[in-house]
This record gives structure tokens, sequence and C-alpha cells, in this order.
């Protein structure tokens, strides 16, 4: 007695001739899903869109519930920004990098921001308001105590000498003593207050025992006071050195353009350096009025030199309207406080620079970081600012860059030649590893991102990388000639339900990421395009003129599945059969030296007699239904059945 049993079902293994099959191995299996090692259909796609001939490349864009289409390849990340109110997505590969976003309507833009063409001119006049003062007196004793205090109000109880080109007050009418002894003098004094309302400090005269406890200070010229009282008390304000112009500090001025949507490019040269006085406002003029390009710009913002013990830096003065061509800059340094920012040696204008144009492969890291590649370079946006692309933070390996996925922290590369590991929680301290294994990438479109690690195409099968470590998955399963004749350099990549699948000019495939023994499965749909979602994990693709998704549809395909060929110690003759399947009828073939011998209609579980067969050495059997299968069994004899 003899009996060919197939208990559980699993994928193909393509590599190895049908009689060196394990016994649940799969000759061929197409349409089916054999995670449980049960033999199941898989349902069929549903459409859900339509697309124009040729595309390639498809995205859902779920705020406006719209359906995104491309006739090249585009890869698309959604911002960041957690609540973005513009429901922004970054994309390359349809021409420059873009943005979109839902501001009154869908709106797409270059990425990024140009730098603007002149650098602001500068000129200087008399200050027109440099300081605001709040007015104290007091009569101060012998011991410093202060008795009768009051405040007095400027233009009226103390009055500036406007014809005077020196800073003079006077009060006209001295407050008279009350609780004050005679010998108690009459002080006065005040607190300076910038435009922006900055505590400039106090300012106590000569005659004040107070005087040394003076913190007044413009601009970095300290004030100095003298009163004197006669039937009228004067009050002449002065810097510490008689000549103003000592204390002109020198600055710079730069521009940078603002999106309506908050987004800062790359400054302007700067100006000229131009002296300005504690007694001076400096005017700008800017040049830059409008942008030309697909861009928003809205506002521009204007910085200007600070110097302090820690050095020099650019503190923003004001945003302005686009179209703004001048303005007085009459802010003190002490109302100045955000800065803008440099590439940390001081330089400028590369720090918030635009993406180069023919960038590709846009990934998103973790901590809000963007990268995508030119040639041998890799780039990275600044976190959270994905317009932002620092030159200082490229990146650069031996091989042209073919496709880039994310495991972890790492940036995986995939290169003409070996792949390459970027670990990268800052850009500011990126690490490039290579990765010593021989496997180039060949396909940008078949690399994908699969949990915690990386897959991609090579010539010899696929490729899966985490961290620094690589490892041909499929050599159990694929030479180099069984694999290279599907054709992996076209071949576009998409997960879903823990499962890898894969589509070429030639095949499509389908990897059971879990458990990586089981074999590949066949189907039968012809893919130009896949687009894997994230958010609701499914999978969609590009079928002819339609997007479908993948298993939409409560119709059950026909699957497949045909048995490793097994070989008999002699001559077998199958006599009887039995299909155990969830419901009938089931399809099944007898194979015999690799011919189709014969096909019945299985009608129920029980043991049924095979029509008239030939003995021979080598059998298989093969099921088509859609229905599930858990065993099939063909004997010559019918205690072969029994358990």
């Amino acid at each position: 007695m003899a009996k060919l049993a197939v208990n559980n079902f699993r994928g193909e293994a393509p590599r190895y001739d049908p009689k060196l099959l394990l016994p649940d191995q799969a000759a061929s299996a197409r349409d089916c899903d054999l995670l449980s090692g049960k033999f199941r259909p898989i349902n069929d796609t549903s459409i859900v869109e339509s697309v124009p001939a040729g595309s390639e490349s498809i995205y859902y864009w779920a705020a406006p519930g719209t359906w995104l289409s491309w006739t090249t390849d585009v890869d698309v990340v959604r911002s960041m920004v957690a609540h973005d109110r513009y429901d922004r997505i970054y994309l390359t590969g349809d021409g420059a990098p873009q943005v979109r976003g839902q501001d009154g309507g869908a709106k797409t833009f270059d990425l990024g921001l140009p730098k603007p063409s002149s650098a602001p001119t500068v000129t200087t006049q008399a200050a027109s308001n440099v300081f605001t003062r709040a007015w104290y007196y007091a009569y101060e004793e012998p011991d410093a105590t202060r008795v009768d205090q009051g405040t007095l109000t400027e233009g009226s109880d103390i009055i500036k000498d406007e014809e005077s080109e020196a800073e003079v007050w006077t009060v006209p009418n001295i407050p008279d003593k009350d609780a004050a002894t005679a010998d108690a003098v009459f002080v006065v004094w005040f607190v300076g207050t910038s435009p922006g309302g900055v505590n400039l400090g106090i300012l106590y005269p000569d005659i004040s025992k107070y005087s040394t406890s003076s913190d007044f200070t413009i601009n970095g010229a300290k004030g100095r006071a003298a009163q004197v009282n006669q039937t009228q008390a004067g009050w002449a304000l002065a810097l510490d050195d008689p000549d103003p112009s000592t204390y002109s500090v020198e600055r710079t001025y730069v521009e940078t353009f603002v999106s309506a949507w908050g987004e800062e490019g790359p400054p302007s040269d700067a100006s000229v350096v131009t002296k300005v006085s504690p007694a001076q406002d400096a005017v700008i003029t800017s040049a830059n009025i409008s942008v030309t390009g697909s861009y928003q710009v809205t506002k521009k913002r204007l910085y200007r030199t600070v110097s302090s013990n820690a050095g020099t830096v650019f503190l923003l003065v004001d945003e302005l309207d686009l179209t703004s061509a001048t303005i007085t800059d009459s802010k003190l340094d002490a109302e100045l406080s955000i800065e803008l920012v440099s590439d940390g040696d001081g330089s400028l204008g590369a720090s918030w620079s635009a993406p180069p144009a023919d960038l590709a492969g846009l990934v998103e890291l973790p901590g809000g970081i963007l990268s995508g590649f030119v040639g041998r370079d890799v780039y990275f946006s600044e976190p959270y600012q994905p317009h932002a692309w620092p030159v200082k933070y490229i990146e650069s390996v031996d091989f042209d860059v073919v496709a880039m996925g994310v495991s972890g922290n790492s940036l995986v590369v995939g290169t003409k030649g070996m792949p390459y590991a970027i670990n990268i929680i800052d850009p500011e301290s990126s690490t490039v590893t290579r990765i010593e294994t021989n496997q180039p990438c060949v396909s940008k479109r078949g690399l994908m991102d699969v949990g915690s690690f990386v897959a991609y195409p090579s010539n010899n099968g696929i490729v899966f990388v985490h961290g620094t470590n690589a490892s041909l998955v499929t050599e159990p399963f694929y030479t180099r000639k069984e694999w290279t004749a599907i054709n992996p350099s076209t071949m576009r990549s998409g997960v879903f339900n823990r499962n890898l699948y894969m589509w070429t000019d030639t095949a499509g495939l389908i990897f059971d990421l879990d458990e990586k023994t089981s074999g590949f499965v066949n189907n039968t749909l012809t893919v130009s395009g896949v687009y894997s979602d994230l958010e609701t994990d499914e999978l969609y693709a590009i079928v002819g003129e339609n997007i479908v998704k993948w298993e939409g549809s409560t119709t059950t395909k026909t699957g497949y599945w045909k048995s490793f060929e097994m070989t008999f110690d002699k001559t077998f003759t199958p006599r009887l059969y039995r299909v155990v399947a969830s419901a009938y009828p089931v399809n099944l073939e007898f194979w015999a030296e690799g011919a189709l011998v014969k096909t019945v209609s299985v009608p129920d579980t029980q043991v049924h007699t095979v029509p008239a067969t030939r003995p021979e050495l080598h059998w298989q059997v093969a099921v088509s239904t859609e229905s599930e299968v858990d065993q099939i069994i063909i004997a010559d004899a019918s205690g072969e059945f029994r358990e």
C-alpha cells in the first residue's frame, strides 16, 4: 500500500526540482493564503478609483479624501507636524520637490523658499523716540532716608528743553517739604523703558545718595545725570562720554522670505556695515518686494547683528509684508531675542536652503526628519522643518543611491553597490556604516519598509536589512538564475497583513514575513504601481486604469496549489482519493511524470474512486477551488485513509 498525503500547505521554492521539495512545499501556489498551514484562496480585489493610463504612483490624501496619481515614480510623506492645520504632504518625483496643503482648497508649491536676491541697504537718521521715562522725586536726608516721595508727569511737572542740543529737563515748581528736614535735598530720577517695553534701568543724578546704584544703559552706553536745585530744579542727562558717536554700534542687516504657512527661507546677503549711534535710528530699504517662482511668499523677516561677550548673532527686528520697501529700526538691542539660525560656524545662507531640484526617494525618519538623495549624496531636513535642508547635513556614500528605507533610527540606503545604514537621531551627528554585503539594490520601487527592517530586491533575491546586518532571505527558495528570470529590476512592492507583495513585469509574488520558511505564492494581477496605507493597514495597486484594494471584494478568487513530486518505491496507481475542504465542489488534479493525467470534481469529504489511471513512479496532486482545503490524500488502498 502507498499514498501521497498533504496535511500542511506551504509556498513555492523555485530553486528546487519538484522531486526535491519537502512534502508540504508547493511546486506551484497561486492566489492563496497559506499563513495558517491551510490552503485558503484569497478574496478578489475591488475597484476604488480610476486613474489615467500609464499611472505608476498613487497616494491617498486623507484630509480631502482624495486619491492622487502620477505617471512617474513619486514618493509622498505626510506632514510630521501634529494637527497640521494645512494637512500638508511632501513629495518628490513630480518635478522639483513639492509641498501640498489644504488652504481654501488644495494648493501646491515648490518645497523650500528662495534666497532673497538683494542685500538690504541701510542709512541713519535722528532717533524719533529713543526711550520713555517714568519720573520720580523725593527728599533725601543726610542718612539717605527718602521722605515726601512722589511722581512727576513729563510735559507738565518736568519739562524738556527742546531748544537745547543736550538732554535737559526742568522742574519749574519744586514740591514743598512736608516731613523732610531742612537738610534734606530734593532729588529727581527716572526709570527708562524702550519703545518695545524693555526696562533700561534707573538713573539717579549726581546729588543723590543713590547715584552709584544707577544702571540705566542704552545700546551699550551708560547714562549719568547732573541736577542743580535753585528756585527751579535743573536736570541733565549725558552718556559716559561726551561724544555719543563713541557708543555707535556697527550693524549689518539680512532678510528672509516667509510663506503664508509660516515657513522661512535662507537669508539674503548681508548689508554693508553701518554705524548707528544711540541717538540714531537705522532706515532699511529692501528691493526684495516680489518673488519669482512657484512659492507662496507673503512676508519677509528683517534681522540685524547684535554683539555681546558671547559673540555676534543676527536677531529678529520685525516681520513685514513682502511688498514693504522701507522700515525704520528704532529698537534697542535689549528688545531683540529671536535668533536667525546659522550654520554653527557663524556663516549664513545654507541652513534653511531649499532641497535640490532633483531630490528623489523622500522618506521620513523618527524625530520629524525628512531624507532624500541625489546621486551619491544623502540629504536631511531640519527636524520638523521639512522646507529647510542644510548643506552641512549631507552624507555621501561610495555608490549611486537607488532607494532608501527606514529601520528604527537607521536610514537604510540601497545603492548600486553595497547597502549602507545611517544612524540618525539628530542630523548634526549621524553615523554612516557600510554593510559588507555585495547585494546591489536593483529597483527603487522594490524597496519597502517592513516593520523593524527594510527589504529590497537584489540580483540574487530579497535582502533584509536590520540595523547594520543584511541577509538574503530568499536564498532557501531562489537561486540567482530563477530570481533574475522574473526581472527584479522592474519590481514594485507593498506590505499588507505581514506579507510582502511584489510585482515585476513578468511575475507577482507574495512572501510571508513572519514565516520566512513558508515560501512564495504567486498572484495573477498585472500591477503597475503599489501603495501601502499604513494608517488603515490596507494595500492598493494600480491595475490598468483603476486603483484596486487588495482583497477588497467579498468574492473569492480561484486559488491553486500543486504538491511536490513524490517518488514512490515502485510504480504507483492512485485508486482512491479524499479532499477535506470547507465547501465543495473542489477540482482535484492528478499529475504523473510532470503531465496532467486526470481532473476530477470532488463533491464531498468522502473517499472516492479515481477514474482509470496508469501506473507511474512520480506523482503530484493539485487543487483548484474557492474553498479552504485542510487535507488531500490519494492512495492505492482504502487502508491508507484510516486514522
